[in-house]
């Protein structure tokens, strides 16, 4: 069950909502059996915390709404989980996951419009992982625009646990454990987001791996490329410092 990329539909053109004109192209595109009014939308990142966040996605012309990473027994550390964007759009961080609990986003989720699927981001132990596809599946038919679940393998800032998309036999091990109860119903679509991968035999490693879990209906790619640095040049100091990571933190910058 080889991973598809998704389809986009060109029509005429398209408004704020995606609905086409006769100007140019339709941004509307399907992904996993999930209709989008457009191909543009956020990813799973602090902005997209709250419910005020998530309903202001919501009315945006965003195509669906990411909430941020849920991970069990997750604690924030708002002294050394840091944020920075040296330039305005290049970011860094080493924040981790949400401060806030899956359950606060399985109650945020109906309260949405309902107008475009909802993409609930969640890591954790396979076993937690598992229990929250299963609370997912029983969500996912009341939400009118639909529901993926999005299975955080990459996160690079928890202290003392390694990054599981990069050991490829943990990783196979881990999604059979997600799925040993069976797979997800048709109502939802369950995928990965993976680490940055640098070179073929991590391409191939992971290729052979997310190809071999037939559960699995995307991949989001990527996550921010860990172990960066920005060094603020007026005082020769890293600008996360100072951190639990010694200012080290995922950047995301033009390469992403």
């Amino acid at each position: 069950n080889s991973l598809q990329p998704p389809s986009v539909y060109m029509a005429a053109s398209s408004d704020n909502a995606g609905n086409a004109s006769s100007e140019g192209p339709s941004l509307r595109t399907v992904v996993c059996g999930l209709s989008l009014p457009s191909c543009v939308f956020n990813s799973s990142n602090p902005f997209a915390t709250s419910l005020e966040d998530l309903q202001a996605l919501d009315a945006s012309a965003a195509g669906a709404v990411a909430t941020r990473t849920a991970c069990p027994g997750f604690v924030h550390d708002e002294a050394t989980m840091k944020w920075a964007s040296p330039d305005g759009a290049n970011t860094i961080n080493c924040l981790g996951y949400s401060p806030l609990p899956f359950e606060y986003y399985t109650g945020c989720l109906p309260q949405l419009s309902g107008a475009k699927p909802c993409w609930l981001s969640i890591s954790g132990s396979a076993e937690e992982v598992g229990a929250m596809v299963r609370e997912a599946a029983a969500l996912a038919p009341s939400l009118p625009g639909g529901l993926a679940v999005e299975i955080n393998l990459s996160c690079p800032n928890i202290a003392g646990k390694p990054t599981l998309a990069y050991d490829f036999d943990a990783l196979r091990d881990y999604l059979g454990t997600v799925f040993d109860a069976g797979p997800p119903p048709p109502t939802l679509a369950v995928g990965v987001k993976t680490t940055p991968y640098f070179y073929d035999a991590q391409y191939t490693g992971a290729a052979a791996v997310l190809n071999g879990c037939p559960h699995l209906s995307f991949v989001t790619a990527i996550n921010t490329v860990g172990n960066g640095l920005y060094v603020d040049i007026a005082t020769e100091a890293p600008l996360l410092a100072p951190s639990c990571y010694g200012g080290l933190g995922g950047a995301a910058g033009d390469a992403i």
